[in-house]
């Protein structure tokens, strides 16, 4: 019968599931995974870099629909183009001020 197991360490408390088994009539415990670290009292799931595959990307016509909207109101007539950089950035990211030589040299 499998059970959850706590195995606490200097680093935290880690979860596994086990079964118990006999072996040579000790008792012993076999580790059938490992189910991540115990996070304020709640288990997190680990999570490698090679399960994570990418199925689309939610954000890429962001600065279209935004210009598209500046067209409509008139503000993508600015000959100023900094300014209008200026603009965008401040809609698409809540820090822009501080990226906004970042979001220029990736635009």
């Amino acid at each position: 019968m499998a059970f959850i197991r706590k195995i606490i360490k200097k680093s935290g408390t880690y979860l596994a599931e086990v079964e118990g088994y006999r072996k040579d009539g000790k008792v012993k415990q076999r580790v059938i995974r490992y189910l991540g670290k115990e996070i304020n009292g709640k288990p997190e799931k680990r999570i490698f870099r090679s399960d994570i595959h990418i199925n689309g990307v939610k954000r890429s016509l962001d600065v279209l629909c935004i210009n598209s909207i500046a067209k409509e109101l008139g503000i993508a007539s600015i000959k100023n183009k900094h300014f209008l950089a200026l603009i965008y950035s401040q809609l698409l990211e809540k820090r822009s001020i501080s990226k906004l030589e970042d979001w220029l040299r990736y635009c």
